[in-house]
């Protein structure tokens, strides 16, 4: 599924990305929004809050701020690393395709 999603993306290897899907997340809403901004508010909407809010956010807060702290807390140490560089490997994935 994933070397099929890279062949979308480049259909050459190394040559250049799909130049509809460039415009696409390049250009502009209504000639005025930038889609990068849109998109960086979706993102926000759908991922950050929800994860801010939940309980494994306000672990990875926490453990943030002080593992000890929180893993004397009860707070769930392992789901929230685990979530927290999941979420920053989707944000890092969003990036990467623009």
């Amino acid at each position: 599924m994933y070397y099929g999603l890279a062949l979308l993306l480049r259909p050459v290897p190394g040559g250049s990305i799909n130049e509809d899907l460039a415009d696409a997340l390049t250009g502009k809403v209504a000639g005025v929004v930038p889609t990068s901004l849109l998109i960086l508010l979706a993102a926000v909407v759908i991922v950050w809050i929800p994860f801010k809010r939940s309980p494994v956010g306000r672990a990875a807060y926490a453990t943030g701020s002080s593992e000890s702290a929180a893993f004397l807390s009860g707070m769930p140490i392992l789901r929230a690393k685990f979530a927290s560089y999941t979420l920053a490997g989707l944000l890092a994935a969003i990036a990467a395709s623009f």
